[in-house]
């Protein structure tokens, strides 16, 4: 019984996202405890109430996680509202108020390319003000879907842990996972399976657009932000058997990956391998 490990105990994981579907703590056991910002996970399309886009993101989120380390104190803070998309600016205030939960693992799962590949500007300013200084603290994002070596951030920052994905055989990277030198480490995120809402999905994207998919409380995704919890789940629950802060248990981790790096792909990790 995963849910009766002590892995992730004592230690205090915010995942900045779309927010928590309400049901999923009392249905899904890995998920008890859980908390976050509410999340109505449905939208009205041609008269029909159907899932949106992005819907259950959070939780899902949330539950690769807890899959890792069930016994992590999680909290789920919503900063999307249309698609997973949102100015800059905006997500400041989602940010700020993350922090304010004294996280020791902090879990972003947005990435953007931008203008010139310049950093986020709006993340540069936090970072320096409030992140840099928040000792043992490990911030995490994924590199991103595009299947691109181009930068992506908040991920390629130099404070900030890049995951990429492997793919469903976790000996190659993930057909869509970005790549490069400034992808730290990767994990696991092809087909994965975890916690989603109960409803109809209309894909909006082709090949599959128009495609009507029934989900009845689970699914299965794929994705950069999949593979980061995974990440994230490693290193609460290493820091529970270890007392190293997060940075710490990070750091040892990203050593034990760069010792099994995959080739042509980079370092990797793998579920289980927390004290490796």
């Amino acid at each position: 019984d995963v849910c009766s490990s002590d892995l992730g105990a004592g230690v205090n994981v915010c995942i900045v996202d779309t927010g928590l579907v309400a049901s999923a703590p009392d249905r899904h056991p890995w998920l008890a405890g859980v908390q976050g910002t509410l999340e109505d996970p449905y939208t009205t399309r041609n008269g029909e109430t159907v899932l949106a886009p992005y819907a259950g993101h959070g939780t899902f989120v949330a539950g690769v996680l807890r899959s890792v380390a069930p016994r992590a104190s999680v909290y789920v803070e919503r900063a999307f509202d249309i698609a997973g998309a949102d100015y800059e600016t905006r997500l400041l205030s989602s940010l700020e108020d993350a922090l304010g939960r004294d996280p020791d693992i902090l879990v972003f799962t947005f990435t953007s390319t931008t203008h010139r590949d310049q950093s986020l500007h709006t993340f540069d300013e936090l970072y320096e003000r409030r992140i840099r200084g928040i000792k043992g603290l490990a911030v995490l994002a994924p590199a991103g879907n595009d299947g691109s070596s181009r930068l992506s951030w908040p991920a390629a920052h130099p404070g900030v842990i890049a995951v990429g994905a492997l793919a469903a055989n976790w000996r190659d990277r993930a057909h869509f996972s970005n790549y490069g030198r400034w992808v730290d480490v990767y994990a696991p995120g092809e087909d994965l399976v975890n916690a989603y809402p109960d409803g109809t999905y209309v894909c909006t994207e082709p090949p599959d657009e128009g495609q009507r998919r029934r989900f009845t409380g689970m699914a299965k995704w794929s994705g950069t932000s999949f593979s980061t919890p995974v990440v994230g789940g490693l290193i609460a629950a290493r820091m529970s058997r270890t007392g190293e802060n997060a940075q710490q248990a990070a750091d040892a981790l990203l050593r034990l990956a760069a010792s099994q790096a995959v080739p042509g792909v980079g370092p990797a990790l793998y579920p289980g391998q927390a004290l490796t």
